[in-house]
């Protein structure tokens, strides 16, 4: 019987290297184009990459996901109100949720649609054993994929590894009453700012404020604040705050974990499993619970004047926005990477900042107008009159293709495209270089599809983007914008927009097309087209979106304006 070892995460690599050497002949299986470059790294056997090409369609996913989100939310608030009656729990568990609903979905709709050859194998899975957290590895692909072999009655043999101890009961060390010396404070939140803290961390230094900075769970941001609170375990808790609130926080708890399970059943079979993952969400409930509490009890006698929070949810958030709420202090929400599609909390004294690359409002799950201003960002801008040399090198700039697993856009769809620019090229005899996103490469595939070599295509990954962008005479930025266009538009390296399908609303950043034309493969090749014939069109554009660049930081603001 041929063998055959199923990776899904990179986190499975070690395990299954394991595995795979206890075996005679195998053959590799991968679902994700953005690990099978680590896949052949590692020299696994026969690797075969399996495409997802007839997918769900990814803004139908994401806003199927937020809809249903939103409808669990709604019963689980309306069932926590017996308990909490003035407290509101809506959208506090809506980043972790999210992403257990992608999965559920997207692997469902793989394994039902997209069944590999296994005639006459067994099949060798290795399961990272975590519930699903955020945009973290989870037992959830695998655990379905077991449900339908199954059901197919195909021979295979399941290895759990990697599991973590649990995070989900740590909370902000807020014991004690904040003192009365301070009336005029800021409490930060930041997490995932990871390329904006220095500024951030300038501009809360230029307001003058006493700053309290609150320590996240995941991807934490230092900044030099007047005060940090670290993170406790919540069975540390004092003995005071216990007496006061635990028994309607044990109430609570008991009430969201049996509805849960009743919610799940839906989307996770297995009893066990489903268990286990109403126990992180419910733990994950009642530490925020506990923060929520904290935060008031905290801050007792002297509130904060002003919360910054950045938008991307490690944890904390709901109950910071519900306390803020319950107390009308006003709430400013930072982009973690220049732009912010959507917030998912309803809270009417909140203001959103993004890039002024941006040009849009951002939105609340009403769908609702956030308040929304340009933030004066510090960039350098480098440009020149010198007219530009005929085009001879191209660089196509992509941008993560799948997130564990899960696809952005059809694979042969967006293959297909890149393809397209390449055979452009050829035929006007301009070279292509392509820049994968670092972490997420695709450089064999790449390769394989278009002829490209495969060792250039790694040293334009390894270089910086700065030199990639200086290195070009112009830049196609390829389906969905990122901020990394700001490298090219602030050095005066033209930049274009070719998308291989339509770009979902939910998809971040929503960049200006005015100052960055985006458009069909078919429609950006057409001007491109227009500037080979005519340099002067290229000289006439190149000044114009340099220009328009410029002129989107009018009306924007420093941070340290609103703190």
């Amino acid at each position: 019987m041929e063998n055959i070892v199923v990776i899904f995460y990179s986190n499975d690599i070690p395990a299954a290297l394991e595995i795979s050497k206890k075996l005679d002949n195998y053959r590799t299986y991968v679902f994700d184009p953005t690990l099978y470059d680590k896949v052949i790294a590692h020299k696994f056997s026969n690797i075969r990459l399996i495409t997802f090409d007839n997918c769900l369609d990814y803004p139908e996913l994401v806003r199927w996901s937020h809809t249903a989100v939103f409808d669990i939310e709604r019963a689980l608030d309306a069932e926590a109100r017996v308990f909490l009656q003035d407290i509101s729990i809506y959208s506090w568990q809506h980043h972790n949720l999210l992403f257990l609903l992608y999965s559920c979905r997207w692997f469902t709709d793989f394994w039902n649609k997209e069944m590999f050859d296994t005639e006459g194998a067994k099949l060798h899975l290795v399961m990272y054993d975590n519930p699903s957290e955020s945009v973290f590895p989870s037992f959830i692909p695998s655990l379905l994929l077991m449900q339908k072999l199954r059901t197919e009655n195909i021979v295979f043999s399941a290895y759990t590894y990697g599991k973590k101890s649990e995070d989900s009961d740590l909370i902000p060390n807020l014991c004690g009453s904040f003192g009365t010396q301070h009336s005029d404070s800021i409490l930060v939140h930041i997490p995932t700012c990871l390329y904006d803290h220095a500024y951030i961390d300038e501009e809360l230094s230029a307001s003058e404020k006493y700053i309290i900075n609150m320590q996240s769970k995941n991807w934490d941001i230092r900044i030099n604040a007047s005060e940090t609170v670290g993170l406790m375990n919540i069975k540390d808790i004092d003995d005071e705050f216990k007496n006061k609130y635990m028994q309607v926080i044990d109430d609570f708890s008991n009430c969201i974990a049996n509805k849960l399970e009743n919610i799940l059943e839906a989307f996770i079979v297995s009893p066990a499993y489903r268990t286990r993952q109403c126990e992180f969400i419910t733990n994950s409930f009642k530490s925020q619970l506990v923060t929520y509490y904290l935060l008031q009890e905290h801050f007792k006698y002297n509130k904060p004047s002003k919360i910054l929070l950045s938008e991307h949810d490690t944890g904390f958030h709901g109950p910071i926005i519900s306390f803020a709420s319950q107390n009308n202090i006003p709430v400013l929400l930072v982009p973690h990477s220049k732009s912010i599609s959507m917030t998912e909390y309803h809270y009417n004294n909140m203001v959103a900042f993004t890039h002024p690359i941006q040009n849009e409002a951002v939105f609340n799950g009403d769908g609702k107008r956030v308040p929304t201003f340009k933030l004066a960002y510090p960039e350098r801008f480098v440009s020149s009159s010198v007219f530009p040399k005929p085009i001879k090198i191209i660089g196509l700039l992509l941008n993560g293709f799948a997130l564990n697993g899960v696809y952005s856009v059809q694979y042969r769809l967006y293959m297909d495209g890149i393809i397209k620019i390449c055979q452009w090229c050829k035929l006007n005899n301009i070279e292509l270089r392509v820049r994968c996103r670092p972490g997420l490469s695709m450089l064999a595939s790449i390769s394989a599809e278009t002829g490209l070599n495969i060792n250039s295509l790694s040293n334009d990954l390894n270089m910086t983007l700065i030199d990639f962008a200086n290195s070009i005479d112009l830049c196609l930025m390829y389906d969905t914008p990122t901020s990394a266009a700001l490298d090219f538009l602030s050095n005066s390296v033209p930049i274009l927009n070719p998308t291989p399908r339509d770009i979902s609303c939910f998809e971040t950043p929503r960049i200006d097309n005015r100052i960055i034309p985006s458009g069909s493969v078919n429609a950006i090749i057409h001007t491109l087209e227009t500037f080979v014939s005519d340099t002067m069109n290229l000289h006439f554009f190149r000044n114009k979106q340099f220009k328009e660049y410029l002129d989107s930081f009018d009306g924007s603001y420093p941070l340290r304006y609103f703190l």
